[in-house]
């Protein structure tokens, strides 16, 4: 149990549906609120700094006032709580993600693609891994989406309680994709 008495894990040790937040509001009002904080920061930090191939300039957008005839799409923030061995919290993450859903195909984009690796480079390069006796491990790569460049401009609205101060009221235009598009 937590100082706040909210159990972590029940006795069959699932998770109780409250333990991750649905919004960064609802975060902000937990017993645990300094660590989404940390987390959402350090999740913003990392698309504010990272250079999207193609481009010199830092960062996955550019903080712009929405151009006349234009729509930003929603985001939002997702989290996740990762759970060490004997169930305890042992990270805290945050997510990105832009509300895809809301454009229309022809109208806001043409194509949609995600570069992912196909099933049967990742079977040949485990078979050779065998064949050789190699060890192998799994990695997540981080940022994997923002890392290719979309073709149309397309901007997305931060999400609520995110952007304050002299960026209110702007939005992003995104130099590369996130989660979502």
């Amino acid at each position: 149990m937590d100082p706040n008495g909210m159990c972590l894990v029940d006795s069959a040790f699932n998770l109780v549906a409250e333990v991750e937040p649905l919004t960064l509001r609802e975060a902000r009002g937990r017993w645990d609120a300094a660590k989404w904080e940390e987390a959402v920061n350090a999740k913003m930090n990392t698309l504010r700094n990272t250079t999207v191939k193609g481009h010199t300039k830092k960062g996955v957008w550019d903080v712009v006032d929405l151009p006349p005839g234009k729509k930003a799409i929603k985001s939002r923030l997702v989290f996740k709580l990762k759970l060490g061995k004997d169930n305890q919290p042992v990270l805290y993450k945050a997510r990105l993600v832009a509300k895809g859903f809301q454009q229309r195909w022809g109208v806001d984009y043409v194509n949609s693609f995600s570069a992912t690796a196909h099933p049967s480079a990742i079977r040949m390069m485990l078979a050779l891994a065998a064949q050789k006796g190699w060890y192998t491990n799994n990695t997540d790569i981080q940022l994997a989406f923002v890392n290719e460049p979309i073709e149309e401009t397309v901007y997305i609205e931060p999400p609520e309680g995110v952007e304050t101060g002299e960026n209110a009221g702007k939005v992003y235009a995104l130099r590369g994709s996130l989660y979502g598009l």
